[in-house]
């Protein structure tokens, strides 16, 4: 997947996803990122990334639309490694 945008909230060109061919951005505060994905213009994707105020730790959430349902969803939850540090 290949995509290049700004945090202007329009739609923005994205390649080589099956799930979305447009994304729009917006920085809802410093450590908030908001974004929408869309196929043929339908909202296939919503998601959040959240940065901790700590720098330790980023949080996605996303739901994945189709007709305006969500059909799945999730969290993912990624913590800073630091060089040196062995992975768990």
């Amino acid at each position: 997947m290949t995509l290049r945008a700004t945090f202007d909230g329009a739609d923005h060109i994205v390649s080589g996803s099956p799930l979305m061919d447009t994304i729009a951005c917006t920085r809802a505060d410093r450590l908030v990122i908001a974004s929408t994905g869309k196929k043929a213009g339908a909202v296939t994707l919503a998601s959040t990334l959240t940065a901790a105020s700590d720098g330790e730790t980023l949080t996605l959430r996303y739901s994945l639309l189709d007709g305006g349902q969500e059909i799945a969803s999730g969290i993912g939850i990624f913590g800073r490694q630091r060089s040196g540090t062995p992975e768990v």
